[in-house]
């Protein structure tokens, strides 16, 4: 996670951000990239049930 965040920190914004996971949460890549960097940044995480 603060890898990702050292390469996104110019394009973000804290608690401004909103994420949109289309993917299962269990899955491993959707638990770090979207779940997780979710929740560090203070961000809303919008949860597509169906794609």
């Amino acid at each position: 996670m603060i890898q990702n965040q050292s390469v996104l920190q110019s394009r973000i914004q804290f608690v401004e951000e909103v994420i949109i996971t289309a993917s299962p949460l269990y899955h491993v890549y959707m638990m770090t990239i979207t779940m997780n960097l979710a929740v560090m940044l203070g961000a809303a995480n919008v949860i597509v049930p169906v794609f």
